[in-house]
């Protein structure tokens, strides 16, 4: 960012300056690490949704999403438009408990000192 916005020229984009740096740093950061498939919290729950309303998909709706959300922050009730104020809305769970975040030890963090030297 600069203190005083100016354009960094054409072509400066996210995708095209800062994409390929940080694509680098992370297979940097992951080299000879095993692949795992990413587990979800249990704080993190999916529910389908009708994505013209943001509403719990009904049976009848046309078009379904399943999206993520916190939690207590999903929909608890029926897409409105479709069928859906005829379904009781779902009972909201009581509060799960927070899991302890995944914070890496620092000396499993790459140094980005090198890998920017090593960009310019």
């Amino acid at each position: 960012g600069h203190d005083k916005p100016k354009s960094g020229g054409r072509g400066f984009t996210g995708g095209a300056i800062a994409a390929p740096i940080w694509g680098q740093y992370m297979r940097s950061a992951q080299a000879g690490k095993p692949v795992v498939d990413f587990q979800r919290p249990e704080t993190v729950v999916a529910v389908s949704i009708d994505p013209t309303t943001g509403k719990l998909a009904a049976p009848a709706c046309p078009t379904k999403r399943d999206e993520f959300f916190v939690a207590g922050t999903e929909p608890y009730e029926y897409c409105p438009k479709h069928g859906g104020e005829l379904l009781p809305p779902l009972p909201i769970p009581k509060q799960l408990p927070m899991s302890s975040a995944i914070v890496p030890k620092l000396d499993e963090v790459p140094k980005l000192d090198g890998l920017l030297n090593e960009i310019k």
